[in-house]
C-alpha cells in the first residue's frame, strides 16, 4: 500500500529539476587585435603637435638658416668656375706669365670651395670658409697676383676696383638679407649702408658710361643698371625671388664689364689671348662666396632678433572722429 503524503509536503519532495535562470543575451563585441592598444599608444605618442599658421609665417619672414641648401649649390658652381679658369691658365690663355702662381691659386680655391659643397659643414663654418677663400683670391688680385692680377691695371685704377669688390659683396649680401627678412627693418638699414659704400663705384660707372668707345660705355651702363636694380629691395615687402635675382644679376653684370675689356682694352705684355675674359669669370667666382658668407653671417647674428618682430602688427589707424548726435526738434 503506497504511503500517502500530506498535501503540503508533496511539492517539496517532487523530484523534478529545479528551475534555472538564464542571463539576457548581449551582442558580441568584435574581436580586438592584441596590438591595437600598443599601436594606438605609439600613434598618440608620435603624433607631432599641430603647426600654427603664425609659426609658418614666422619661418617664412625670419628663417633660422636661410640659403643653407642654395649656398652648397653655389659653392659647387664656384668650384667648377675656379677649376675651369685654372685649366685655362695652365694653357697660358690668361695671366699665367704675369702671375705664375695664378693657376695654382685657382686649383686650390676650387678644392677648398668644392669641399664646402660636399662636406656637411655647419652653417657658420661654411660661410666663413667660402668667404675666406674668395677674399684671399681678391686680395691677391688687388696686389697684382693670382687670377685677378689685371685688377688695377692700366684700364682702371686700384681704388676703383676695390670699390667694385665692395659693391659686389655688400649689395648682394644686403639684398639677400632683405629678401629673407622682409619684416625686419634692419634689412633696409643694411641696404642703405651698402649703397653708401657703393657710391664711389656708381659715380665712376656713370662717368664711364658717357665717354670712351661704345663697348666700354655699354659695359659701364650694364654695371650701373645692375647696381641700381637693387633699389627694388626698398619696397615695403619685396618679393624674395625677385630680390635674389637682383643680387645675382648685379654680380654678373659687374663681372661682365670686366670681361668686355677683352674687346676694347689693350692686353698687357705677357698675358694670354683670353686674359680679360678669364678675369671676369674669376672675379665672379671670387665675390660670390664672399657675398654669400657675409649674408649668412648677418643672418646668424640677427635671425633671433628678426624672429621677435610682431607679425600681427597693423598700421595704426587714424582715430575716428566723434560724431555728435543729431538733435531733433
Amino acid at each position: 500500500m503506497a504511503a500517502s503524503h500530506p498535501p503540503g509536503l508533496r511539492g517539496n519532495l517532487d523530484p523534478s529539476p529545479p528551475m534555472q535562470t538564464h542571463s539576457r543575451p548581449h551582442a558580441a563585441h568584435p574581436p580586438r587585435s592584441l596590438a591595437s592598444g600598443v599601436h594606438a599608444a605609439i600613434k598618440k605618442k608620435k603624433t607631432p603637435p599641430p603647426i600654427l599658421a603664425s609659426e609658418v609665417l614666422r619661418e617664412d619672414l625670419a628663417p633660422t638658416e636661410p640659403g643653407r641648401r642654395a649656398s652648397r649649390l653655389w659653392d659647387a658652381v664656384v668650384a667648377v668656375l675656379f677649376l675651369a679658369v685654372g685649366i685655362c691658365l695652365r694653357f697660358d690663355l690668361g695671366v699665367a706669365d704675369l702671375a705664375p702662381q695664378a693657376g695654382a691659386i685657382c686649383l686650390a680655391a676650387a678644392a677648398a670651395i668644392g669641399a664646402t659643397a660636399l662636406v656637411p659643414f655647419p652653417y657658420v663654418w661654411r660661410a666663413a670658409v667660402g668667404g675666406l677663400v674668395g677674399a684671399v683670391v681678391v686680395v691677391a688680385g688687388l696686389f697684382g697676383g693670382g687670377p685677378l692680377a689685371l685688377l688695377g691695371d692700366a684700364a682702371s685704377a686700384t681704388w676703383l676696383e676695390s670699390f667694385r669688390v665692395i659693391t659686389c659683396v655688400a649689395l648682394p649680401a644686403a639684398l639677400l638679407f632683405r629678401s629673407h627678412y622682409r619684416a625686419y627693418e634692419r634689412g633696409r638699414v643694411l641696404l642703405a649702408t651698402s649703397f653708401v659704400l657703393a657710391l664711389p663705384f656708381l659715380v665712376e660707372e656713370a662717368f664711364l658710361a658717357t665717354q670712351g668707345v661704345a663697348i666700354a660705355r655699354v659695359g659701364a651702363a650694364l654695371a650701373l643698371t645692375g647696381t641700381l636694380s637693387a633699389l627694388i629691395a626698398f619696397m615695403p615687402a619685396p618679393t624674395t625671388s625677385v630680390t635674389a635675382w637682383c643680387a645675382q644679376t648685379l654680380t654678373f653684370l659687374v663681372a661682365l664689364e670686366l670681361g668686355l675689356r677683352q674687346f676694347h682694352a689693350p692686353l698687357p705684355a705677357g698675358s694670354g689671348p683670353l686674359a680679360y675674359a678669364l678675369t671676369g669669370v674669376a672675379f665672379f667666382a671670387s665675390v660670390v662666396p664672399i657675398a654669400l658668407g657675409l649674408f649668412q653671417m648677418l643672418s646668424f647674428v640677427y635671425s633671433r632678433e628678426a624672429r621677435l618682430v610682431d607679425l600681427h602688427r597693423r598700421p595704426s589707424e587714424p582715430p575716428r572722429e566723434t560724431q555728435q548726435p543729431a538733435s531733433s526738434d
